[in-house]
């Protein structure tokens, strides 16, 4: 477990698993044992995105965020992962609330393997993986700092 976590150990955590075109977005309950997707937002500017998990935050009395870093398979951070970093950042700031950022290697595929276990197509999994991957990215998140 790293003791230097910024995020308190109770209270609902949000997990964003951030792309320029769309946010995913997952919650934790409040004794943080399990992670549920919530909703993928489409992102039209940064500030609506933004607001937009301002609200999640208040209307879920959140106490911190995790969010994916896209990091190469060699372990190294690209663009992607500076891009989520910058928007964490941002995030953190605007929302007064502490940040973590979490390795989401594999988180999307993940979801869509969930996805088709599911016997869902294609068609109907649209908008509805970015959710999915959040959640993985954030149970991820909570085993691992177990």
């Amino acid at each position: 477990m790293d003791q230097t976590s910024p995020l308190p150990r109770r209270g609902v955590l949000v997990g964003i698993d951030h792309g320029a075109k769309r946010i995913g977005v997952a919650v934790t309950d409040a004794a943080q044992t399990i992670a549920m997707p919530l909703e993928t937002i489409a992102v039209r500017t940064p500030a609506l995105a933004l607001q937009r998990l301002q609200q999640i935050a208040r209307d879920y009395r959140a106490v911190g965020w995790v969010i994916g870093l896209p990091m190469h398979m060699s372990g190294e951070e690209g663009t992607q992962a500076a891009k989520a970093r910058q928007f964490g950042d941002r995030l953190g700031r605007e929302t007064a609330l502490p940040v973590e950022y979490w390795d989401e290697r594999l988180s999307s595929s993940e979801a869509e393997t969930l996805l088709w276990s599911r016997g869902e197509t294609p068609e109907k999994k649209s908008g509805r993986i970015d959710g999915l991957a959040a959640q993985v990215l954030l149970e991820a998140y909570l085993r691992g700092r177990a």
